[in-house]
């Protein structure tokens, strides 16, 4: 086993964070990885950046980043001339003589829906042989999302395995970020933080560490819990997600605007229903619900709730390929002679992540009904080609096109003129509003046919007139 000899390494460790003299390599510089090391190195720790993408390493260096986020690119120029962020593909020179390894590398979900952790067992192999050669005791940190368990059953019996005692050799604490894309750099500085650990010493640590960039409270408990809170409350978003898509799919089905019901529904102080859409996207809420599903599944827990939300939310970038097929087949017209112009393809607004993006799949299901397709996202630089013809304006894409599609509620997109964009379309052009941000009686106006989910094209007019005319305001 191997044991540090130096006394009182806890005390010497938790000084060099507390005089930020401890030394840091970040794994993985993607969406998480990469503002957390910028947000350490700016708090004056000297922070190296490892992540196998050469070239993305390469961009770093240079200054450059293919993220949109706010602030981000200027902080990575602000941090290289400090000459405390170092940005580095390769693992000697980045995590030998480290005082703290942060892990956050991705932790996908397998075709069958269950966890996969091999990202985070390679990153934890890798850094193992760099910490055994130190004589000083060093603080490890998972941020990457992991089920319920995985810091007791997996990481502690492979640290344990490799002859490690944890509270004293290393310090192990898991610290799930707790940000949305968009705002980043603003939630992983302003949000709480949630710190799980086994161990009291890791806690302490691993508190000091991050309380030195983060302006919200700092919250300790058990790892296993850490581990479940943050499943949680991603599948708590996904469940009220599918609920509002079920209560479109309800309103079609009976020939009302969910748009009416939506708004009517939320008069009632405690009732807030979110819109309804093409489904979830994004690298979170599309796999922590299986992670959660994972944890229990040998324990007889009936979770069909969650299951069939994350499900019914799969299902929605099909049903809206269905009413777009079926409203310009009912017009005459094959899928093979038309064109439909999808406007935005990210998984949000004002976003450049299209990870996981319903629309994708929704473009998916349109080509395969034969449909031709354009597209346009001005936050996407490098779009993949098998999506259909990529253009490079508003105008290029709509021009001649059967059906406009929003994908994205991309602030370009939110301010288009509607009238210019119809007039640039083939006759008779629908519109169909995937994230539910416009009025349907201003699309109509400039002449669409408004679809969307849970807005069917027989809803009674007679209904329509009454709410939009006879309101009684007393």
């Amino acid at each position: 086993m191997i044991r540090m000899r130096e006394l009182n390494g806890y005390e010497s460790l938790l000084s060099r964070i507390q005089e930020k003299r401890a030394r840091i390599a970040v794994l993985g510089q993607g969406y998480i990885g990469l503002p957390l090391a910028l947000l350490l190195c700016e708090a004056g720790y000297h922070v190296v950046g490892f992540d196998i993408n050469v070239e993305l390493i390469e961009n770093l260096t240079k200054g450059r980043t293919k993220f949109s986020e706010p602030g981000v690119e200027d902080l990575i120029k602000k941090c290289l001339l400090s000459g405390r962020y170092f940005p580095e593909s390769k693992a000697e020179e980045a995590l030998k003589n480290k005082d703290v390894y942060i892990v956050a590398v991705q932790t996908p979900i397998k075709p069958n829906s269950k966890p996969d952790l091999r990202y985070l067992l390679s990153a934890l192999n890798l850094i193992l042989p760099w910490i055994k050669e130190r004589y000083l005791p060093v603080l490890l940190v998972i941020e990457s999302t992991i089920p319920p368990k995985t810091m007791e059953e997996i990481i502690l019996p492979l640290l344990e395995r490799e002859g490690f005692f944890v509270g004293e050799d290393i310090f192990l604490a898991y610290c799930p970020e707790r940000a949305m894309p968009g705002r980043l750099l603003r939630e992983l500085m302003e949000a709480d933080r949630i710190i799980g650990v086994i161990d009291e010493s890791s806690g302490k640590l691993a508190a000091s560490l991050y309380s030195s960039f983060t302006r919200g409270s700092v919250r300790i408990t058990h790892a296993r819990t850490a581990e479940l809170v943050k499943l949680v409350e991603n599948s708590y978003r996904d469940l009220n997600i599918a609920f509002a898509n079920a209560i479109a799919l309800i309103c079609e089905a009976l020939g009302v605007d969910v748009n009416e019901v939506r708004a009517l529904a939320n008069l009632h102080p405690r009732v807030n229903i979110l819109r309804p859409g093409i489904g979830v996207g994004g690298s979170c809420l599309t796999k922590d619900p299986y992670f959660l599903l994972s944890s229990v599944s040998n324990n007889n827990v009936n979770l069909s709730l969650i299951w069939a939300a994350r499900k019914l939310n799969e299902k929605l970038p099909k049903h809206a390929a269905r009413i777009i097929t079926n409203a310009i087949k009912s017009r005459g017209k094959s899928p093979e002679e038309s064109l439909i112009a999808i406007l935005g393809i990210t998984y949000k607004g004002n976003v450049r992540d299209y990870r996981n993006s319903p629309v994708l799949e929704l473009i998916h299901e349109l080509k395969d009904e034969g449909f031709r397709i354009t597209v346009y996202d001005p936050l996407v630089e490098e779009m993949p080609e098998e999506l259909g013809e990529i253009c490079n304006s508003l105008e290029e894409a709509v021009r001649g096109v059967d059906c406009v599609v929003v994908g994205a509620e991309h602030p370009m997109f939110l301010r288009m003129d509607l009238d210019e964009v119809r007039a640039l379309c083939r006759e008779n052009p629908i519109f169909f509003d995937g994230k539910h941000v416009f009025e349907r009686k201003s699309v109509e106006k400039s002449g669409f046919e408004y679809l969307s989910v849970g807005c069917p094209t027989n809803v009674i007019e007679i209904l329509k007139e009454i709410v939009e005319h006879h309101i009684y305001e007393p």
